[in-house]
């Protein structure tokens, strides 16, 4: 049994041949779950859009094609908050 595909890979989809790195992998309640792709860049400089295909168009040309560093308090500071809800938002202006 194969792999799932997963964040990283380089895939190719059989219907169009577009190639490129997931970037995005989207579940959908109704099971048609999508990959959203990111292609190379053009030999004229320009980055195409990102690419959304259904998983089950893609195969995996390429594992761990493209590795990020995810380790979020490497990046910023241990008591930097990163998303989530944040404790010191705009005033509630509810009551007013």
């Amino acid at each position: 049994m194969s792999r799932k595909i997963e964040l990283g890979d380089r895939v190719k989809d059989k219907v169009s041949g577009a190639t490129g790195v997931v970037t995005g992998i989207t579940e959908w309640i109704t099971g048609c779950d999508t990959l959203t792709i990111a292609p190379s860049v053009k030999e004229d400089g320009k980055v195409p859009d990102g690419v959304y295909i259904d998983i089950n168009r893609a195969e995996v040309i390429e594992r761990n094609a493209v590795i990020i560093e995810t380790d979020v308090e490497s990046r910023v500071g241990r008591n930097d908050k990163v998303g989530g809800p944040q404790t010191h938002g705009a005033p509630d202006r509810r009551s007013r």
